[in-house]
């Protein structure tokens, strides 16, 4: 499962390492229906935070403000959330200094966490949270 976790994290890192300047990640597409690519750089760690602490599995936030601006992506019912395209965005640094943090705990959950026994029953595991974090980044 580790490994599996670490593929996953790895391809995101390998993904955005290959944009070419911090202005790429910033700049809003130009239909602007989407967020900025730093929003995406940043969304699967706030998920992780966010969706294992649903399931008990982390006690609290790693950063409370981002794990609130990286939640929820565009939302095709919703187009008064596009505003997030006019906001200052934290720095790529913070940004990656953030996935590493997030990166860590979800490795020591994966590691240590007394209910890793439960995998086998994903239907009443909170591992289901993992795996879901997993999947959304894929």
């Amino acid at each position: 499962l580790l490994d599996y976790f670490d593929n996953t994290w790895t391809l995101t890192e390998v993904l955005f390492r290959s944009l070419r300047s911090e202005e790429a990640f910033y700049r809003p597409p130009a239909h602007n229906l989407r967020h900025p690519k730093i929003f995406y750089y940043s969304h699967p760690a706030a998920l992780y935070v966010n969706k294992l602490r649903v399931a008990g599995l982390l006690p609290g936030h790693i950063n409370e403000y981002y794990e609130r601006i990286f939640e929820t992506g565009v939302d095709e019912m919703r187009w008064d959330d596009m505003s997030k395209n006019h906001m200052k965005w934290p720095s790529i640094e913070e940004c990656a200094e953030y996935r590493y943090k997030v990166y860590k705990a979800v490795s020591d959950v994966i590691m240590n966490h007394p209910d890793f026994n439960t995998l086998g029953q994903l239907e009443k595991s909170k591992f289901w949270a993992v795996i879901l974090g997993f999947e959304h980044e894929r």
